[in-house]
């Protein structure tokens, strides 16, 4: 059984030392999630991810015995980013630090996610998520939507 029940998983803020750790998980999945698009695009980008994209946001990650299994990028009310290493995907890690975000941030979150990436948008649909718009991605020229979730508990 996945470790999920032990009493030594947590989910924490990420510290500065451990960016590199989540760009190359970033990298990683990105490459996997996103077939779609070019894995090279993914390559030049990561650079970026862990200089300028994680330092802007708060950044939440599950771990367990100092091992990082995801983790959750959240700037103002936006989900920047949510990613889950691929063996350890469709073991809850994503939805708890999805709820463990909705607890924390208090706001109607929104997130973007390239219409291609079915699992993507089926979890985001299946954890509360409404899709309020589709765009395209100037980046890629790939479609996505725009979500959003409604906190009940925000007024």
């Amino acid at each position: 059984m996945f470790p999920l029940l032990c009493i030594n998983i947590m989910i924490r803020s990420a510290e500065k030392r451990e960016y590199p750790t989540l760009s190359q998980l970033w990298l990683r999945v990105s490459i996997h999630a996103h077939h779609f698009i070019p894995a090279e695009y993914w390559i030049d980008n990561v650079h970026d991810m862990e200089t300028l994209y994680l330092p802007q946001a708060d950044n939440w990650i599950y771990s367990e015995k100092n091992k990082i299994y995801g983790f959750i990028s959240i700037c103002d009310d936006y989900i920047a980013a949510l990613f889950v290493d691929i063996p350890y995907q469709r073991h809850g890690i994503g939805k708890a630090l999805l709820d463990f975000v909705k607890d924390k941030y208090l706001v109607n979150l929104t997130l973007n996610v390239y219409k291609e990436n079915l699992q993507g948008v089926y979890f985001y649909l299946k954890n509360g998520f409404i899709i309020k718009e589709e765009t395209t991605d100037i980046q890629t020229g790939h479609q996505e939507y725009i979500m959003q979730y409604c906190n009940n508990n925000y007024r």
